[in-house]
């Protein structure tokens, strides 16, 4: 059975995802924002975070990824050849604009998502990979067990925002609406806001 546990960040109020299965050390992440809470919690069940699914690579979303580092210098960050380069680009995360400069310390840490890879097995949990661009051409969402993480690309009652740079508003409401048939039935953790269908 899947756990999960969800943060709101500082930032934009952005939510971070920490999950694991039950009687499992290993754990992964959906996106890393503060650090505090989470690490504390991570000691405190006695977990070892090994991987951080990206949902996007914008900074709300991967502040917290050097402090993550700093203490597991061995997890593994998923995201897509733009993605990689955002991390890389205060410009590109857009960081830069917002008084909060964020470039990732270890470029080697990170694993890119090719467009083609729509599935992959990680600590023996099996993940889904939905390429979702629009918001962000880094965007994708991840259907694991019952759950949903559809970042920024869906959040409901909640328009894509694509008044940012590389936005793109024809494929965000494509996948819009894709993530939200496909919501239907599952537990939806997006990237900002409440859990939907616990």
């Amino acid at each position: 059975m899947l756990r999960v546990k969800k943060y709101t960040n500082k930032i934009f109020s952005s939510n971070s995802y920490l999950f694991w299965k039950n009687g499992e050390k290993n754990c992964l992440l959906v996106d890393c924002g503060d650090t505090k809470q989470l690490l504390s919690d991570i000691q405190q069940l006695d977990l070892y975070p090994v991987a951080v699914l990206l949902s996007h690579a914008h900074f709300d979303h991967i502040y917290g990824l050097n402090e993550l580092l700093n203490v597991f210098a061995l997890v593994r960050i998923y995201t897509t050849d733009f993605g990689y380069d955002a991390l890389l680009s205060q410009k590109l995360n857009l960081s830069k604009y917002h008084q909060t400069p964020f470039e990732l310390s270890n470029s080697s840490s990170v694993n890119i998502i090719e467009k083609n890879c729509n599935f992959m097995n990680v600590c023996d949990i099996d993940i889904e990979i939905m390429h979702v661009p629009g918001h962000n051409p880094s965007c994708l969402a991840y259907r694991i067990d019952n759950y949903l993480f559809s970042g920024d690309a869906f959040i409901p009652g909640v328009p894509v925002v694509t008044n940012v740079p590389k936005a793109n508003k024809i494929l965000a409401l494509e996948n819009y609406e894709i993530l939200k048939k496909f919501s239907d039935g599952h537990i939806l953790c997006p990237g900002h806001g409440e859990i939907k269908g616990l």
